[in-house]
């Protein structure tokens, strides 16, 4: 499991008056009607064999939970930004190469904004599940996990308060 560098490419709305075909790589541009769906904000798209350069195996060996939920950390290396993107292979994409990363707009943002980063490397390594979710783009998604970790710490909390003030020694 390494750092590996990729070149990113930009997930962009299909022009009008489709002049361009969809799903294409154009440049650093793919022109697809995904860009526009909130739900695929927290993804990177690559080709499946990225998945072993990242993970350090295939995707077939590694158990089904790593499979469905394989995060990867994004980091420019001229800002040292960094983001957590769920891993998506992705062979609907015709004309991307394997050295090649599909990002959403809003990631792009994240990560130092159009001219500093589409067509540009960046350094792709194996994310954590917990900051995937503490970072999440989603609003919704990065609250419920902050509370769900804060509302965990609380309650072993109150299970070592209990233990500790129920010891006969304290009566």
């Amino acid at each position: 499991m390494k750092a590996i560098s990729k070149t990113v490419i930009a997930l962009n709305f299909p022009p009008r008056g489709n002049t361009h075909p969809i799903d294409e790589v154009d440049g650093v541009n793919i022109y697809t009607p995904i860009c526009g769906d909130e739900l695929q904000e927290d993804c990177a798209y690559m080709l499946p064999n990225s998945y072993k350069d990242i993970f350090g195996k295939k995707r077939s060996e590694s158990n089904s939970n790593k499979r469905r939920l394989s995060i990867v950390k994004i980091t420019n290396p001229d800002t040292h930004t960094s983001i957590y993107r769920k891993y998506v292979f992705s062979t609907r994409f015709t004309g991307m190469k394997e050295a090649d990363i599909a990002l959403h707009p809003s990631s792009i943002r994240e990560l130092g904004g159009n001219k500093k980063i589409v067509g540009n490397e960046i350094i792709v390594r194996p994310g954590c599940l917990l900051c995937y979710y503490w970072n999440h783009p989603l609003h919704a998604t990065r609250i419920s996990a902050k509370l769900g970790i804060i509302s965990v710490a609380l309650a072993l909390l109150s299970i070592l308060l209990t233990i500790i003030l129920s010891c006969p020694c304290y009566h």
